[in-house]
């Protein structure tokens, strides 16, 4: 990661990735999904379907939960 100033203000400072952490952050992806990949493997694929559409239901705007009213947004 390289730390520059942030051209449009000075007080500010952006983060980059370096090309090392470009192909890192890739590597840590794909680990991700072939861990996922076979965590999920002998499932039924109803069960998979069903759990990645209620994940998918839990993290949508229009559905989420605020958690720190505990209520539907």
């Amino acid at each position: 990661m390289v730390r520059e100033p942030d051209p449009e203000d000075g007080r500010g400072t952006q983060l980059r990735l370096t090309l090392e952490g470009v192909e890192l952050a890739g590597r840590a992806v794909a680990a991700g999904a072939a861990a996922h990949h076979e965590h999920w493997a002998n499932l039924p694929t109803t069960a998979v379907t069903q759990a990645a559409e209620s994940l998918r239901a839990l993290t949508s705007p229009e559905t989420a939960v605020d958690m720190t009213k505990g209520r539907s947004r």
